[in-house]
């Protein structure tokens, strides 16, 4: 059966690499996990369903995905590939966050925001994360950062 993702949130890029979260809130736990079979057959990205996002929720996941990049671009195993999308990334989140936190309904700004998303994923894949993401799972543990990784 093929697998479709559409992501809400224009956050981690999950929808395009073989990495997932499983958050245990009692426990302070947060596991990490990696499989090929995490990875889609399609991914569809479609704005509209960002439209109704919570200011909060669009700043968080927003800088979520430019972190995602940034880390990308600064890792140690950073290429010629993963420089790509992590460059188009940060300039596409860094050119419409600001335009879909104080308009959201903003159609053009909201898709920016989703392909950067994306292309942050794109990349974190091809080159992993940096300091940032290993500061940011034990402190997601025990205190409620919505955008820690």
């Amino acid at each position: 059966m093929p697998t479709i993702l559409i992501p809400t949130t224009s956050g981690t890029g999950s929808e395009v690499t073989p990495n997932a979260i499983v958050t245990f809130p009692e426990k302070e736990l947060k596991i990490g996990m990696v499989s090929p079979h995490l990875l889609p057959d399609l991914v569809i990205l479609d704005p509209a369903l960002t439209l109704n996002l919570p200011k909060s929720i669009t700043a968080a996941t927003g800088m979520d995905a430019f972190t995602h990049a940034l880390e990308s671009y600064i890792s140690n195993k950073a290429n010629p590939f993963s420089d790509m999308f992590a460059l188009e990334s940060m300039r596409l989140i860094s050119g419409s966050i600001q335009e879909a936190y104080h308009h959201g309904e903003n159609l053009k700004a909201r898709e920016n925001m989703l392909v950067g998303a994306m292309y942050g994923g794109m990349a974190l894949t091809s080159a992993g994360t940096a300091a940032v993401h290993a500061m940011a799972y034990p402190l997601g543990e025990i205190q409620d950062f919505s955008w820690c990784c």
